[in-house]
C-alpha cells in the first residue's frame, strides 16, 4: 500500500516520497529566484559604493545590527517572499484543469512579462544613451513617461497572475495568495521607497519628476494633471 503524507508547505496530500520531493523542490525554486528579487529589493546595497555608504550608515551607532538587516532583510525575507509566491504555481502542477480563470491568470502573466520586457529595454537604452552624452537625464520615454517603477508593477502582476492560475484549478487554497500580496506590499513599502530615496539624493529634478508621474502605472489617471 503506497504511503501517503501531507505537504505542509503547499498543503497538498502527495504520496511520501514525491511530496517531500515537491516540497523541496518549491523550497529550491524559492532560493534559486529569491536572488533576482533580492537584487531587486537591496538594489541600493549591491553596487560597492552604495553597499559601503549604507554599512557606515548602520555600523557607526549600531556595530553588530547590520549583518543582522542584511541577513534577515535583504537575504532572507526576499528570498521567503519568493518561495511563498511559488506555492501556487507548485499546487496547480500537481493538477490539470482548464478553465477561463485559468486563462485569464495566464493573460496577466504574459501581459505582466511583456511590461518588464518592454520597461527594461527601454531603460537599458536610455542608459546607454546616457552614457555616450554624459547627460545622467531622468528617462521620460515609453513607459516611464508617466511612471517611475513599470517594471516592478510588471513584476508585481506576474504573482497575482500565477495566483489566479491556481485558483482556477483549487479555489479552496485561497489563502495561498499570501504570496502576492507579501511581494507587493513588499514593493510598496520597501523597494519604491528606497528607490526613490536614492534618486531625490543622486538625481536633480527628481522631486518634481515624483510629483508629475505615478509610482507604477504608466499611464495618467483620470483628473491627473498633465
Amino acid at each position: 500500500m503506497e504511503r501517503r503524507t501531507d505537504c505542509h508547505l503547499t498543503g497538498v496530500e502527495q504520496p511520501h516520497g514525491p511530496g517531500q520531493r515537491r516540497c523541496a523542490l518549491a523550497f529550491d525554486c524559492g532560493l534559486l529566484l529569491g536572488h533576482p528579487l533580492d537584487r531587486q529589493l537591496g538594489r541600493h546595497l549591491q553596487r560597492p559604493r552604495e553597499r559601503g555608504l549604507a554599512l557606515r550608515h548602520v555600523q557607526r551607532p549600531y556595530p553588530r545590527l547590520f549583518q543582522l538587516v542584511n541577513f534577515f532583510g535583504i537575504n532572507l525575507f526576499p528570498t521567503l517572499v519568493v518561495y511563498l509566491c511559488l506555492l501556487p504555481a507548485i499546487n496547480f502542477l500537481q493538477r490539470s484543469t482548464l478553465n477561463a480563470l485559468t486563462v485569464i491568470g495566464f493573460i496577466v502573466c504574459v501581459g505582466a512579462a511583456t511590461l518588464q520586457l518592454v520597461a527594461d529595454v527601454q531603460m537599458h537604452r536610455f542608459q546607454r544613451q546616457s552614457v555616450r552624452t554624459g547627460n545622467p537625464a531622468l528617462i521620460r520615454v515609453g513607459l516611464w513617461k508617466n511612471a517611475r517603477h513599470p517594471n516592478y508593477l510588471g513584476e508585481i502582476l506576474m504573482w497575482w497572475g500565477v495566483y489566479l492560475i491556481m485558483l482556477s484549478a483549487a479555489p479552496g487554497l485561497w489563502f495561498l495568495g499570501v504570496g502576492a500580496l507579501a511581494n507587493t506590499l513588499m514593493f510598496l513599502f520597501v523597494s519604491i521607497p528606497m528607490a526613490d530615496k536614492r534618486n531625490r539624493q543622486r538625481r536633480a529634478g527628481f522631486e518634481a519628476y515624483m510629483r508629475e508621474t505615478n509610482s507604477l502605472l504608466p499611464f495618467k489617471l483620470p483628473g491627473q494633471n498633465k
